[in-house]
């Protein structure tokens, strides 16, 4: 399916704040430093889990705002951690989080006292032939969302080599895709377009480059879908940001293309990079949130002291534009509520929850 033209909207939502997880009252630690957003708060029905990476751990609140538990804890033994950085909360009830440093997940029961239950993850993700990409495996595959057991949603990541294998458009692509805890490959979901990270000179050093566009990459909070966003910052297309939902299957369920404002790169920028080439323009987003309801939020990059977020319906239509200040983070939404981290001038960060108003 082909993005059509891309889409503008001038509707903006009113927030009102109805709830406070204050980071000061309940001592939380840093919540959201660096990472993805969404993959540091989940919110069920009946509870919202906050990721607490330095109590290596997850703080339980009901929707009210009350602690009332904790999951988790320092160490290697089953249900704890070294390095917690997912949580989800799933449909089942469950809570599942992930541990980059022992390179495992974690299943827990809601609150309950039932015993949890850790299994590895894969270090490397077989392809089979049949898929073309010209590769044997991806080695740096890292599981975003858990579809059973034994099956799950990761992003694949390439070493070096394998990068040099792919079909040069697929070169810089950020691949997701379905994949067995054993370590094989069941199919491709996205393999979103990206620029190059990097620059060979002509002596065989290898620099980084900066300010390098990257897609951004979601997965439903029902794990039934994932959602990507890419925008070209030079050339004909420079501003329009692509957009789409593919759900587990394989099966696209929309494409769409949103128009966002460009912001050139300033001299400052480049104070302290010597020789390195620089992009005309910064990238164009820096951040995805796939709603509970379906709907899709688009991330700005070219605005200074405030994030904008243009929103999508479920159907891929632009629905309307939020507004947060710079020190707030989208990490949870529908189209009538969201849940924003929300850092303060002592670096203090609290969840708050706002009624979004149309």
């Amino acid at each position: 399916m082909a993005p059509c033209d891309a889409q503008v909207t001038t509707r903006e939502g009113r927030l009102a704040e109805i709830l406070r997880i204050d980071g000061h009252a309940e001592t939380l630690t840093p919540i959201a430093p660096v990472g993805h957003p969404p993959s540091k708060v989940a919110v069920s029905e009946r509870y919202v889990y906050v990721l607490q990476r330095q109590d290596a751990g997850v703080a339980v609140f009901d929707r009210l705002g009350e602690r009332v538990g904790f999951l988790g804890g320092r160490g290697e033994g089953p249900g704890e951690f070294s390095s917690i950085v997912a949580v989800e909360a799933l449909p089942s009830g469950d809570v599942w989080a992930r541990d980059s440093r022992l390179s495992r997940t974690t299943w827990f029961e809601g609150v309950g006292d039932e015993a949890p239950v850790t299994r590895r993850v894969p270090r490397r993700v077989d392809v089979p032939s049949s898929f073309g990409l010209g590769l044997r495996s991806f080695s740096f595959p890292t599981l975003e969302y858990p579809l059973s057991d034994s099956i799950g949603i990761a992003r694949l990541g390439q070493s070096v080599s394998e990068a040099d294998a792919l079909p040069d458009s697929l070169a810089h692509a950020a691949f997701v895709g379905v994949v067995r805890l054993d370590g094989s490959l069941l199919r491709i979901l996205a393999a979103a377009p990206g620029e190059p990270p990097s620059l060979r000179r002509s002596d065989g050093s290898v620099v980084a480059l900066p300010l390098v566009p990257r897609p951004e990459v979601d997965v439903a909070p029902d794990g039934s879908a994932i959602a990507w966003a890419f925008g070209p910052v030079e050339g004909p297309r420079a501003g329009d940001v692509q957009v789409r939902v593919v759900e587990v299957d394989g099966v696209e369920r929309f494409a769409t293309s949103i128009e966002v404002p460009i912001r050139e790169v300033r001299p400052s920028d480049m104070e302290g990079w010597g020789d390195v080439p620089f992009p005309r323009n910064r990238p164009l987003i820096d951040g995805l949130v796939f709603g509970g309801d379906g709907s899709i939020w688009v991330g700005h990059a070219a605005h200074e002291r405030e994030r904008v977020f243009t929103v999508l319906d479920s159907a891929g239509e632009v629905f309307g534009k939020v507004v947060l200040a710079e020190s707030e983070k989208l990490a949870a939404a529908s189209l009538d509520e969201i849940w924003v981290i929300e850092r303060d001038e002592l670096d203090v960060e609290s969840l708050v929850k706002h009624r979004v108003s149309w």
